[in-house]
């Protein structure tokens, strides 16, 4: 390290003035001449260039053959040691001449550094194939104790025996904690579910992102945010009104969005599966060194019995992550023309043939069908493929061989880049079905988060009026309170009961009212919750609708099972006072934006001596058959040029593409350049 730098670290270290608390009492002040400070910015980059001295020292070890370190197998990929920040763990061989090197090594790194190794945090971890007696005698000579349980490194276990319950135990008890400082009784539905989706569900996602979880635990953290979201009551669970699968669901399906926890490991299996794709980092060389060797077989990732169980996750998850990637063509050396999938949304070519027939050579790259000029060679492949592929392959700029290398991009991202949101989606993809717009209603109403989850739970029918109850057994008697011989399910309760029709004839016209009390319980809702114009004073009803079935819920448990008999009035009162609440906050969320400003956009001349090309693609259908067309103009407006193109089969953004690479064509055949 250059003189000039030694001598500023030291003048940062140095120059600060310090004081310690003595019974008390503050010291005299004094300067510090060596070491890291606890909260100093800098101290993190010093101790990692400390460390990096420590990693020559073993490294160097290590060439001269003195230290022997751990070997994935024989004549194949060996570590010494990982570390990070201070944090290390060293492998070598289970010997008296090699932990002397290793205690020599650490000596040296202390003696320079003013480091030492802290003996209480020290252990040392044997195979089972040394003897007790080397134990003994290693530890003896190093001073450091003897494990048989190397727990966790960086927050997740290191696994040297069968994963139990026990293993990951610390996930639930960390739940726990985070459970103990909350008071679930004075939070709403709405403010639990977001808290659970926030805070518990995401507790667990860090030890999954390089482990299996086990089934067992998976379903415990499920059931301790089940209990969170509906409550308990005398230790025994409250009913849970819409079950846990719902839930999960997108809310647009109905659900709240909340993660199943065993998809979630998988999608965390999936983005390792993707890193040995992509990567060459350290862990990708180790596995595909311990897993991946020439001599078991085609190089693809097989597990066997005796293979880690991370191994065998990661070997199940390969081919779903080979089912949805594709090849983002650059020179086309890389790409397989018949068995990569490189062609949009048609998958590998060779699953197109046509019926008899015959290819010459599957093994050919898509440069190789594209001739010296630059274009497709038709007349090797196009008799062989339907017309549709034929015109999907149209679209394709034909890569180029000056451009960069082909890459592999992920199908279900705009960017191509893995993402975990992305792989959970594609584990829980089921079969499509009619989306209810109910849902995106509930979603897009403009009121308070606690109402618009009540509106949900209304929409699942699963508010626990009498019938509900008598249903689940929980009571003997399924009529109203108020009206006695009226069974009271939920649309009793909310608009047919004389307690709420009071309430409602405030606010519904009167022309209104027929339909509004004869309409079905699916009809009523989503009719009232899209309408504007239903209410008194014509304003937005779908908002005054939705605090008002709240409302009337609200009054009707207070007074059933509180005893509070309120008065209808003030119901009333308060309804239109929630409602302006919400249009006051509505309307001075909009003013922050300002009014939208509309530009007159026009064709605008290019600069003296200069040209300009205007193109456009467009597609019939995204995507679909396309086409492609351009204009070329100088600076006084005259038309020096232009083209139209049909192109074959593409998306928008690929017939845009297409009508730049054609123009920047012309352009430079005129001589332009």
């Amino acid at each position: 390290m250059p003189s000039e730098v030694i001598r500023i670290i030291m003048q940062c270290i140095e120059s600060p003035s310090l004081s310690i608390l003595w019974n008390g009492s503050a010291t005299q002040n004094f300067n510090p001449s060596r070491g890291i400070r606890q909260g100093d910015p800098l101290s993190p980059y010093i101790f990692v260039l400390c460390l990096e001295r420590l990693t020559q020292i073993i490294n160097r070890s290590v060439e001269e053959n003195r230290w022997k370190p751990f070997s994935v197998r024989r004549n194949g990929m060996k570590i010494s040691h990982l570390c990070f920040a201070d944090d290390m763990l060293l492998f070598t061989e289970a010997s008296i001449d090699q932990i002397e090197r290793v205690m020599h090594c650490l000596d040296m790194f202390c003696s320079a550094s003013g480091q030492k190794v802290s003996a209480v945090k020290t252990r040392i971890f044997f195979s089972k194939n040394v003897s007790a007696s080397l134990v003994n005698a290693i530890s003896r000579r190093s001073g450091f104790q003897v494990t048989t349980d190397m727990g966790r490194y960086l927050g997740v276990p290191l696994l040297h025996q069968r994963v139990t319950k026990q293993t990951y135990s610390y996930v639930l008890e960390n739940l726990q904690k985070r459970l103990a400082g909350w008071k679930a009784n004075s939070l709403s539905l709405a403010g639990k579910i977001t808290l659970c989706k926030s805070v518990l569900a995401t507790i667990p996602l860090y030890s999954m992102q390089a482990a299996v979880i086990p089934k067992h635990t998976c379903k415990e953290i499920e059931k301790i945010c089940r209990r969170f979201i509906w409550g308990q009551k005398e230790g025994r669970d409250k009913i849970h009104l819409v079950n846990w699968k719902t839930m999960c669901q997108p809310k647009v399906e109905g659900g709240m969005g909340l993660r199943k926890m065993e998809p979630s490991n998988r999608a965390f299996i999936m983005k390792l599966a993707w890193g040995m794709r992509q990567e060459n980092t350290l862990w990708v060389q180790f596995l595909k060194d311990k897993y991946m060797r020439s001599n078991r077989g085609t190089g693809l990732p097989v597990a066997s019995s005796r293979d880690s169980i991370l191994w065998k996750s990661i070997c199940q998850e390969w081919n779903v992550v080979n089912q949805n990637i594709s090849w983002n063509l650059g020179n086309g050396r890389k790409t397989m023309f018949w068995k990569d999938s490189w062609l949009e949304s048609y998958g590998p070519i060779l699953n197109h043939l046509i019926p008899g027939a015959q290819i010459d050579n599957l093994n050919c790259t898509v440069a190789e069908m594209v001739d010296c000029r630059g274009n497709w060679k038709w007349e090797i492949f196009a008799h062989l493929i339907p017309v549709q592929v034929v015109m999907g392959i149209a679209g394709y700029i034909p890569p180029m061989q000056d451009a960069i290398d082909d890459k592999v991009v992920w199908n279900h991202s705009s960017d191509g880049r893995f993402t975990v949101r992305s792989a959970y989606l594609v584990r829980e993809e089921e079969e499509v079905v009619d989306r209810d717009p109910i849902w995106r209603i509930i979603w897009k109403w403009k009121g308070m988060e606690r109402i618009r989850v009540f509106l949900w739970t209304v929409a699942h029918n699963a508010i626990m009026t009498n019938d509900m109850r008598w249903r689940r057994r929980l009571t003997d008697n399924r009529c109203c309170y108020h009206c006695v011989n009226e069974v009271e399910t939920l649309m009793h309760a909310v608009r047919d009961c004389p307690k709420a029709r009071r309430i409602w004839e405030v606010f519904v016209k009167v022309e209104e009212r027929d339909l509004f009390y004869s309409q079905s319980w699916y009809t009523w809702l989503i009719s009232n919750l899209s309408s504007r114009n239903r209410g008194m004073r014509n304003e937005e009803w779908n908002l005054i609708f939705g605090i008002t079935i709240w409302y009337i819920w609200k009054e009707r448990c207070s007074r059933t099972f509180e005893g509070d008999r309120g008065n209808w009035f003030g119901t009333v009162l308060a309804i239109r006072r929630m409602v302006g609440d919400c249009k006051n906050q509505l309307q001075s969320g909009n003013g922050a934006n300002g009014d939208a400003k509309i530009d007159n956009i026009g064709w605008k001349y290019p600069v003296e001596e200069w040209i300009k090309l205007n193109v456009d693609g467009c597609s019939k259908g995204n995507p679909g058959m396309t086409g492609a067309g351009g204009v070329i103009r100088d600076h006084m407006g005259t038309w020096v040029g232009g083209f139209a193109r049909n192109i074959g089969y593409c998306s928008s953004i690929t017939a845009e593409l297409w009508a730049i690479y054609v123009g920047l064509q012309l352009t430079w055949e005129k001589g332009f350049r």
